[in-house]
């Protein structure tokens, strides 16, 4: 039986994305070159899909950026928070977690 529940190993397209906006009957495309062209395509959206397509393309450019400010949490959990660096590391992890917070609730 195949297990289903781990991801393949294949490599996504490298981020940035970026979303076009729809210029010819209402098809956008969501893009891994920023001029927008069919070159680096990675999907095709039509017009009811738009809203979605955006909100996928800000999801997957600061995937990368909450996931390191997760771990930065978990590791600093996990550590002994009894030493001198403990402050340091938690203003280095807030300062991360508010940045990403910025870069996600900026409007595309």
């Amino acid at each position: 039986m195949t297990d289903h529940s781990q991801p393949n190993s294949a490599e996504h397209t490298p981020t940035p994305w970026f979303f076009s906006d729809p210029e010819n009957g209402g098809i956008g495309h969501i893009n891994s070159n920023p001029e927008g062209s069919f070159y680096g395509d990675i999907a095709t959206v039509w017009s009811d899909g738009l809203a979605n397509a955006a909100f996928i393309v800000k999801a997957v450019n600061n995937h990368d950026a909450l996931v390191k400010a997760l771990e930065g949490v978990a590791e600093f959990c996990s550590a002994d928070t009894t030493t001198l660096g403990a402050i340091s590391r938690l203003t280095a992890i807030r300062n991360t977690a508010l940045n990403v917070l910025a870069a996600v609730e900026a409007k595309p």
